[in-house]
């Protein structure tokens, strides 16, 4: 009977007020998976900890830290909820851990000394050096490895001081249950902030969503009073559902129900009353602040939305950047790419532009090789093939590589890199080229503006999509190599004809086929222009021609299977989607803008240009005839079936 009595609920739970309906993320089983396999593999499940099992198999599963991530991080990508969720369990670890090995001994010594070592394993800058001795320290330096280096240098800074608190307020609890001391009620709500962890998943709420709060804002008024709303009533309603298992089970003081019901002399379920009280005037204290003083917030310092800051270093402004109209780029390459990947894409696109727009504004004219130099060997160190820790990025370059990277390599194999590695090693030649005021020779030039335009990063990218798939040596032949080095080519010609006058007459540029050609053959710009348009005619004849002829001669010739020949076709189809999306990309941008300024002086386009045909406006498509063999067909209104995912594209001149 008395067993009975202590099982029974100390009161009923209020009914709660919910401005806001829980939404489901729908990778929740991925993140299920990962997260279980994450845990065990850094001993948290069935791993004794000096000879206390703090997880069994069955407790992880019964707390389902997935599915509160799910809830909290709805929006959220399958790859970020699967890091997010790895933060959780280590968080609840952590706290289960401190409980058995330290709170429930009343070991105030061991304690200290078990969050001291933590320390080490949250650097903010540099590397971790010290190897980790248990699941606590091992889970913090993956995740601090898999998250600090995509972060802002204050970021980090705000997050490992979210975290220190987290575990060393654990201390605080300690004391209290050792001298048997409840806090009052002032004291409680702000030791609570600290220990609870709201501030903490306030800090990981940035990194699920890609969006830091600028450093210019982050400790003011309205900015604290969101974060102390959010953490107070995320931990008043969390003290209603653990009041059972903390106070009766747990010896636990730090409860807010358990606060004021000695505060206030009253019953458990009046406490809890008015907890919930406390708790509804917190959501509409966050209430008033976002909706009136947030906004007056953003007004007082400009703020526009961040990026990693591109538009910090002189080189871009905001009206460039939407001038540009990168994400237009994007959706006309992967016109079917979901929401994740077109954003990917654009930011592969943002990144690479402004890499070939800061190199000659930073080392301009040749001047500053060296430096170029040492800022390429630094971005090799943001790439690496086994996702290991980064270093600290110091510049725009260097945070959205580092960002970049971390969101796409995955399944990145060495080609990937080296593709992006010689696109950053073509932007030293150009500068080259420009320090001695020289113009390439024709053959010289089309194989480094493969290079300079990113296109072999993209081929090498696409090819991800098909991994397995594919045998390697059916990418290596002969036609599908020529394949994308004519769509490659077409696209850069492309490029020089939009850019000339931008480049040539207001940059002072060398890097243009117009130029070249004018240079090469003793003629003026309007024949050169005529001349690089028939190149580019011939270069989509030979893309068309290998479609139609070689291409099924040589998957008959290797014997492919389905699958593979689908992959190809697919290939082939995502390198139209390619073309056809930076043809309009280039007619519906403003990148060139100062160039429509003095368009009579500008050579006139090739005439592939000037009438509504052609590449980007019959929308001829590659789809499979009976047999397997390819035909050129328009668009019916379903549209042909083609598969691809979302890849970076070229960086553009």
């Amino acid at each position: 009977m008395l067993g009975r009595i202590a099982l029974m609920p100390s009161f009923e739970l209020p009914e709660f007020y919910t401005p806001y309906p829980a939404r489901r993320n729908p990778h929740l089983a991925q993140a299920r998976a990962h997260s279980k396999a994450w845990a065990r593999s850094m001993d948290m499940i069935d791993v004794p900890q000096r000879g206390t099992a703090v997880w069994s198999e069955r407790d992880f599963d019964a707390h389902d830290y997935a599915l509160l991530c799910a809830y909290t991080h709805p929006d959220t990508s399958a790859r970020l909820l699967d890091l997010v969720t790895d933060w959780y369990v280590w968080v609840f670890y952590f706290d289960d851990h401190f409980l058995e090995l330290f709170k429930r001994t009343r070991d105030l010594a061991g304690g200290r000394a078990h969050l001291d070592a933590l320390r080490a394993f949250m650097p903010e800058d540099g590397q971790i050096s010290v190897s980790p001795a248990n699941p606590v320290e091992a889970g913090l330096a993956d995740l601090w490895t898999r998250t600090g280096p995509a972060r802002s240098a204050d970021w980090r800074a705000r997050f490992a001081m979210s975290t220190r608190n987290l575990l060393d307020e654990s201390l605080w609890e300690l004391a209290n249950i050792n001298v048997g001391r409840v806090a009052d009620p002032v004291d409680y709500v702000e030791m609570r902030r600290k220990v609870g962890g709201a501030p903490w998943s306030a800090n990981l709420i940035e990194h699920a969503c890609d969006a830091e709060v600028p450093a210019v804002i982050a400790a003011s008024r309205p900015m604290q009073v969101l974060r102390d709303a959010f953490a107070d009533a995320v931990h008043l309603r969390n003290d209603l559902f653990s009041y059972q298992r903390e106070v009766n089970d747990e010896g636990e003081l730090s409860n807010g129900v358990l606060v004021l019901e000695r505060f206030l002399g009253c019953d458990p379920q009046q406490a809890a009353d008015r907890v919930n009280d406390l708790l509804t005037s917190r959501l509409q204290q966050f209430e008033h602040t976002a909706l009136t003083e947030v906004p007056a917030l953003f007004d007082e310092h400009a703020l526009d939305p961040a990026q990693v800051g591109i538009l910090s270093e002189g080189v871009w402004d905001e009206g460039k950047l939407r001038a540009f109209d990168l994400p237009l780029c994007a959706a006309g390459i992967h016109p079917g790419a979901t929401a994740e990947q077109l954003d990917l894409t654009s930011g592969w696109l943002t990144w690479g532009t402004y890499g070939d727009d800061y190199y000659p504004v930073a080392f301009g004219r040749g001047s500053g090789i060296t430096a170029a130099k040492a800022t390429n060997a630094r971005l090799d160190e943001f790439m690496p093939l086994d996702l290991a820790a980064m270093p600290v990025p110091a510049t725009a370059l260097e945070r959205g590589l580092a960002d970049l990277w971390a969101r796409t390599a995955g399944p990145m194999e060495p080609p990937a890199r080296r593709a992006i590695t010689d696109m950053i090693a073509s932007w030293i030649w150009e500068l080259g080229n420009q320090a001695l005021n020289r113009i390439p020779d024709p053959i010289d030039y089309i194989e480094m503006r493969r290079k300079t335009f990113g296109s072999d990063l993209t081929m090498s990218l696409s090819r991800l999509a098909h991994r397995g798939t594919v045998p390697a040596h059916v990418f290596r032949s002969r036609p599908v190599a020529a394949l994308e080095n004519a769509a490659a080519d077409y696209a850069c010609l492309l490029n020089d004809v939009f850019s000339y006058q931008k480049e040539i007459e207001f940059e002072g540029e060398v890097h243009n086929c117009v130029l070249v050609t004018q240079n090469f053959l003793g003629c003026d710009a309007a024949a050169a222009m005529r001349v690089v348009g028939d190149l580019m005619a011939a270069r989509m004849r030979l893309f068309q021609h290998i479609l139609a002829a070689e291409l099924p001669v040589l998957l008959d010739t290797m014997n492919l299977g389905p699958a593979a020949r689908e992959a190809i076709w697919d290939h082939a189809g995502n390198l139209q989607n390619w073309l056809a999306g930076i043809l309009n990309w280039h007619r519906g941008c403003r990148r060139y803008a100062e160039a429509d300024l003095l368009a009579s002086t500008r050579p006139a386009l090739p005439q592939l240009f000037r009438r509504p045909a052609g590449l980007g406006t019959s929308a001829a498509r590659v789809t499979r005839a009976p047999g397997g063999l390819p035909r050129t067909a328009s668009h019916s209104p379903a549209g042909p079936r083609l598969v691809g995912a979302a890849f970076p594209a070229p960086a553009a001149g």
